[in-house]
This record gives structure tokens, sequence and C-alpha cells, in this order.
């Protein structure tokens, strides 16, 4: 144990360090990504912070879900700043997975820090000790989403105005009817377009939920391993098996985690 190079204090984990890993979520678009992530993220920060500290109250734009997070400006650029580098696509922690899709994690580490000495006594070493980790991987799809739940409400009433008018062009002739053919066919993939769009964020919808659930029902688990003491916590973005070769896997981690400044959930 001791300091790296850098002169930053060296990271390990406890010998038998609690690691919790969420269901993998599915997602259309990395704007749903974006916020399905935050929302995780946060709830766990909120159900691990000591306290005291003031809630807030966030809801969501592209699912049905509400959440609360702790009131702390560091922690919300924290969060934010984490989940846009997995999200970025310069930072590549996002690997192919398959057509139009790209995967990986992201992972909250809660530790505290233990000073030690070590020449009998006579040079003191911080070290930071992991106590228990949060993985969340996500598989984001990258093709064009549906239209929008909004856009289809729109097209759906217009819809009742588009069957009259091709009615009354039945009685106009082969042009007419023609035209009438036309409308019907953009009817039916306008509702098409619209029915996969409330089926796209319904199912987001309750792959969240169940991900708060989950955080949830982790939480008010076995609590022996959380120290007394005051902690802190750390997010990194984890490389998946397919990024580029002789990357290390835990280099993400390793980036964020001698990158200051750490946060405080004791002090907030």
């Amino acid at each position: 144990a001791g300091s790296d190079d850098d002169g930053v204090p060296q990271t390990r984990s406890m010998s038998h360090p609690k690691e919790l890993r969420l269901t993998e979520l599915e997602l259309w678009g990395f704007d749903e990504a974006r916020e399905a992530l935050l929302c995780v993220l946060h709830t766990i920060l909120f159900c691990r912070a000591p306290g005291p500290f003031r809630p807030q109250a966030v809801h969501t734009v592209h699912f049905d879900v509400a959440y609360a997070r702790v009131g702390c400006s560091s922690v919300t650029r924290a969060v934010e700043r984490a989940v846009d580098n997995l999200l970025s696509s310069s930072e590549g922690a996002l690997a192919p997975a398959g057509p139009d899709l790209l995967k990986g994690a992201v992972v909250l580490s809660f530790f505290e820090r233990r000073r030690s000495r070590s020449l009998f006594g006579l040079v003191s070493q911080e070290e930071k000790i992991v106590w228990e980790q949060w993985t969340t991987p996500v598989l984001v799809s990258t093709r064009a989403p549906p239209v929008t739940t909004e856009a289809a409400d729109i097209l759906s009433r217009g819809e009742a105005a588009l069957s009259s008018s091709s009615s009354n062009a039945l009685h106009r002739g082969q042009e007419d009817r023609d035209v009438s053919r036309q409308q019907q066919q953009k009817l039916a993939t306008q509702r098409s377009l619209g029915l996969e769009s409330r089926r796209a964020r319904a199912y987001g919808d309750v792959q969240l939920r169940r991900a708060v659930t989950d955080v949830h029902a982790l939480v008010d688990g076995p609590i022996d391993h959380v120290p007394s003491s005051m902690y802190e916590f750390e997010i990194a973005n984890r490389p998946t098996p397919g990024a580029a070769k002789g990357e290390p896997r835990d280099g993400g981690y390793a980036r964020v985690m001698r990158n200051p400044p750490l946060h405080s959930l004791g002090t907030l």
C-alpha cells in the first residue's frame, strides 16, 4: 500500500467488498440512456448518503418515472460528467455489440480513506478502501428512433380528417381513388410508427422502474459492510470486452480515480 507515482493515494478493495450488478438497461437513443443512467446513479447515491442533506425531486422527460437525488451541485456535476463520458463517442467507453448497438457500463464505487504507517512508523501513507461497487450495464440502440409519442398523438388526431377526405374522394373518379389509397397507406405507416414509439417508451419505463426498485431492495439488505465513519464515492466507465485491443479492462476506472475532486457524502 502507498501512493502511486503521481502522489495520489493507492486504491484497493476490502477483502470482501460488496459488488452489486443491476440488470442491463436496453434503451433507444442516447438521450434516453443518459436520463436513465442519471436516474439510477442518483437513486443509489440518495439511498447511500449518510446525511443530512437536502433532497431534490426530479421528473424524467423520456420516461414516466420520478426520482430523488441529493441536493448538492458537486454531486450532480460528478454524476453528469461520468454519464456524459460514457456516452461520448470521443471517450470510446461504449463498444459495438451488434448492428446499430453499443454496449458499456458505469461503475459507482464507495470507499473510505485510511492512513497507515510503514518503516517502523516513520512514513505515513493513505489508502482508499473500496467497500461497495455498483455496476450498471447499458445497451444503446443508435438507430433513428420511431416517431415520438407526441407526434403519434398529432397523427392520430388528424386521422379522422384524412379518412373523411379519403371517403369523399372515392366519388370523384379513378384519380381520386388512387389518392385515397396513398392516403390510407400513409395512415397505416403512421399508425405503425406511433405504436412502435409507445411500445418503446413503455418498455423503457418498465426497465427503469425495475432498476430503481432493485436499488431500493439491495440497499435495504445487510449493511454490515457500510462504515460508520465518513465515506466518499467515485464514478467510472468500465470498458467492455469489445473495446480496443490492448486497453486494460479497468483503464477507464483508473483514470477517473486519479482525477480529483473526490466527493464526500458525509459533508453534504
